[in-house]
């Protein structure tokens, strides 16, 4: 799934995004904002590959040359964390598509299963997660396994009850040895980029 396209980053979590990304071959995001250009910046300047997917069509003053756009479902409905799981958290947000799904009042249509599509058959350099409130956690469950080995992962709002994004993912990445953390802001959704050390 995947946000509206406002996004709350600062210009230093800005400028982080591009750092970080900046010499990966390929680039995935999820919520399609601002984020985009500055993504779509590094993957321009390091010869990489970016896609950005996002449930709605993106306005056309955010579409950057050499970046692929994909609307629809980041993820499946089996993949979705539903009302009654335990690791399901309630989001202070209403009336969302995500919420929709989550507890059960639509299901996930084609186009769906977009990460994986996305990534069929290589490993991510680059993912950067800026999605809807209840999928966040969904989505990691596909990522952390189609990145590669020393490639780069970027959450916005990592802080509860703000958001209940990606809260849990930057409490699974803080707790592993898999993952060391190079940044995290403390602004008030707050933005967290780690790279992924050794397999899972």
């Amino acid at each position: 799934m995947s946000c509206i396209l406002r996004q709350s980053l600062t210009n230093l979590e800005l400028d982080a995004l591009y750092r970080y990304a900046k010499n990966s071959n390929f680039i995935l995001e999820v919520g399609t904002g601002i984020s985009t250009q500055f993504l779509g910046k590094a993957a321009m300047e390091s010869g990489g590959e970016m896609v950005t997917i996002n449930i709605t069509d993106t306005p056309l003053d955010l579409h950057f040359k050499g970046i692929t756009y994909l609307m629809g479902y980041s993820i499946c409905q089996d993949d979705m964390i539903l009302r009654g799981h335990p690791q399901f958290t309630l989001s202070r947000y209403k009336n969302t598509p995500d919420e929709s799904v989550a507890f059960g009042k639509i299901k996930i249509r084609p186009p769906c299963d977009l990460i994986r599509f996305a990534c069929e058959n290589r490993k991510l350099d680059f993912y950067f997660g800026d999605s809807g409130e209840y999928c966040g956690l969904a989505e990691w469950n596909i990522v952390k396994d189609l990145l590669a080995v020393d490639g780069w992962i970027a959450l916005h709002d990592i802080y509860y009850p703000k958001s209940s994004k990606n809260f849990q993912v930057y409490d699974a990445i803080r707790k592993s040895d898999n993952w060391q953390i190079y940044l995290k802001t403390n602004t008030k959704a707050g933005l967290v980029i780690a790279k992924k050390i050794k397999e899972l």
